[in-house]
């Protein structure tokens, strides 16, 4: 979503999340009430069409929401980006025999187009995978509160704690030195 609002973002790849009918169902994919309110309804589709005409790779799947990505939501986006005479800068990555991941299938075809659109020279990076004796190190899972952007609202997480222990202390300290 930062893409449709910051020129800054040259290149978008937004990965089994782009659909018509779907919205997401956990805070990562459907984040504050943006899709409907008293005012509005949208969609992932109509969001991301927001994009045009920057390049874009939709990646999608057979065995998740996005299964249905190459007959509906991209040639909507290829229309959105004629508008703008850049029907170029739009693609798909259909991988329908795969499920609802960011692996290394879907994580090549972002590499690819995002070198493509960026004049970056992939066969050197791959090349360099390729002559790396070092395996890469293991990933580091966070906690839930770490990833928070406002820890200290959730009770869960020590920032809460370490606050709701200062606001207690403060409640029972007496005013003005009075009991």
């Amino acid at each position: 979503m930062l893409a449709q609002w910051d020129s800054r973002v040259v290149v978008s790849v937004p990965v089994v999340m782009v659909s018509a009918h779907f919205f997401g169902g956990c805070a990562c994919e459907s984040g504050r009430p943006i899709h409907r309110t008293a005012d509005c309804f949208a969609n992932n589709t109509e969001i991301a069409a927001l994009m045009a005409p920057r390049p874009m790779l939709i990646i999608s799947d057979g065995k998740d929401w996005t299964t249905y990505v190459p007959d509906v939501e991209y040639p909507f986006l290829q229309k959105v980006y004629a508008f703008y005479e850049r029907t170029a800068n739009v693609a798909n990555a259909h991988l329908a025999t795969e499920g609802h991941d960011y692996g290394p299938s879907k994580r090549a075809a972002m590499y690819r187009f995002v070198a493509e659109h960026l004049k970056l020279n992939l066969a050197a990076v791959q090349d360099a995978q390729a002559r790396s004796t070092n395996p890469k190190p293991p990933s580091k899972l966070e906690k839930r509160c770490a990833l928070l952007t406002s820890p200290g609202l959730y009770p869960e997480c020590p920032a809460w704690r370490r606050r709701h222990r200062r606001r207690t202390a403060e409640v029972s300290e007496p005013l003005n030195g009075k009991a």
